[in-house]
């Protein structure tokens, strides 16, 4: 009861008022109607409303389009208005943006253009690209009897769109920013055996023979899923894709791209557009998740939809990594035709892990006493982010253990190593491959102990016997 009585206390200090006033500030940007009327000239009822919607991504396009429009057909901007419902004007906002790569222009992000031409002909167009969550719209109002000469206005800025359209090809976020990966190739990544040739076999040779495909009528699309633990180099093998693949669009799709369906039906809309393209999907199990278990259900729900659904996906191939291959919704990996493909991104190997080790610490004075070999064999269960924590834990207990040569540069030591080692285990919960097997003696015990009620199984498994099982 005392809680009922805490909600009503607060249902009355909170107005109507004071409601619509805060809906008005966050929500709406609203046109000053009477001053809209009088620059029209006309009544309300003879006017009409066109409209358009992008995805924001489009944004630079869209508005570089419209300058584009007002020049070529002789209209002048009489005034810019930006007003918000129930205060005071605000200025047009205007946001430097990307036209192609090394290149920014300022243009228009929200606003209202008061257009008019050499002829008397008059309209209203309003750009917004800030408040709507996924997309933005263009919005033009006019005389009815000048409909036809706008709806033909909307083809011609689509087509400067077109032209203006600097993205097909390039490596790019799902945000709409140009994304620099050029400099990765293989030799900046160290993988397990067959793990590299897999990618290139379902990502880039799939792409090499895509005229092949489309000639004998074979769908040319593919979902290929990264799955391994954090830290093995999922995100690095993106970047070189990215940079590995030509005459393609790369798009990167992250959690913090998509937080609503329709962020995802834009993301697909932006692949087709491109085509080619992969897209990549960072950490899907953020926005993938299990629809029964999930609040994520939408969004899953509508990239099942995308990634098999109507429209054709020809020219795509969706590579997505995870951590948690459990957490992703049945119908990610299990159903045919949205994702083929699997690949283990796994912990190092002695040899690859001696090999990073060589690496990231190249330069670098050692005693005589440090054998790599050795250090590797005490890093089992460690990644690749792991070696290169411990490459730069051990270098860190050097300079504090004040052990550098006469010049001031590093020496390592053994005793760097261990430390750093057993600090890594510790922070992140590695155990040794020793403490998580049981050793062959230990197993012949086990089933000797356990005859009564236990019988061997296949691959030396034991299974317990039932009380009616002879």
């Amino acid at each position: 009861m005392a809680d009922m009585d805490l909600g009503k206390d607060i249902v009355l200090k909170t107005s109507v008022e004071d409601i619509a006033k805060t809906f008005a500030k966050y929500k709406y940007m609203m046109l000053d109607i009477e001053e809209a009327n009088r620059f029209m000239g006309i009544n309300p009822n003879e006017q009409f409303k066109l409209r358009e919607t992008y995805p924001k991504f489009m944004n630079s396009m869209v508005s570089q389009s419209v300058n584009k429009y007002i020049e070529v057909n002789g209209f002048k901007v009489i005034m810019e208005k930006n007003y918000r419902y129930g205060e005071r004007e605000e200025p047009v906002e205007y946001t430097d943006m990307t036209v192609g790569r090394n290149e920014n222009k300022n243009l228009i992000a929200m606003g209202y253009l008061y257009l008019m031409n050499d002829e008397g002909m008059k309209a209203i167009m309003m750009i917004d690209f800030i408040h709507a969550s996924c997309c933005g719209f263009l919005e033009i109002i006019c005389n009815k009897k000048d409909s036809n000469f706008f709806q033909d206005s909307i083809k011609e800025i689509n087509r400067y769109v077109d032209e203006f359209d600097y993205f097909r090809g390039e490596k790019i976020s799902m945000s709409g920013s140009l994304l620099n990966v050029n400099d990765y190739d293989w030799c900046n990544i160290v993988l397990e055996a067959g793990i590299r040739e897999s990618i290139e076999g379902n990502v880039i040779d799939f792409f090499n023979k895509r005229d092949i495909y489309q000639k004998n009528g074979v769908p040319f699309k593919r979902g290929v899923i990264l799955e391994g633990p954090p830290g093995t180099g999922k995100t690095l093998i993106s970047k070189i894709l990215a940079n590995k693949i030509e005459n393609t669009t790369f798009i990167l799709a992250t959690a913090a791209d998509i937080e609503e369906a329709e962020d995802v039906t834009n993301l697909f809309k932006m692949a087709r557009r491109y085509s080619p393209t992969i897209v990549f999907m960072e950490d899907i199990d953020f926005f993938a998740q299990n629809r029964s278990e999930s609040s994520f259900a939408r969004i899953t729900g509508e990239l099942l939809t995308q990634l098999d659904g109507i429209e054709d996906n020809n020219g795509i191939v969706v590579v997505a990594t995870t951590n948690h291959q459990e957490m992703l919704d049945e119908a990610i990996v299990h159903r045919p035709g949205r994702f083929d493909v699997m690949i283990h991104v796994g912990t190092l190997g002695i040899e690859n892990r001696q090999r990073l080790l060589n690496r990231f610490l190249a330069g670098r004075q050692k005693t005589e006493y440090v054998d790599f070999y050795r250090i590797a064999e005490k890093c089992e269960g460690f990644t690749g982010s792991h070696m290169k924590e411990l490459a730069n834990s051990v270098c860190i207990l050097a300079i504090n253990s004040n052990s550098l040569d006469d010049n001031g540069y590093i020496i390592l030591l053994n005793e760097h190593f261990d430390e750093a080692i057993e600090r890594i285990r510790k922070h992140c919960n590695i155990c040794s491959k020793d403490n998580n097997i049981i050793k062959e003696n230990e197993l012949i015990s086990i089933v000797e102990e356990s005859k009564p009620t236990y019988y061997s199984g296949f691959n030396g498994y034991l299974f317990k016997k039932e009380e009616n099982n002879k």
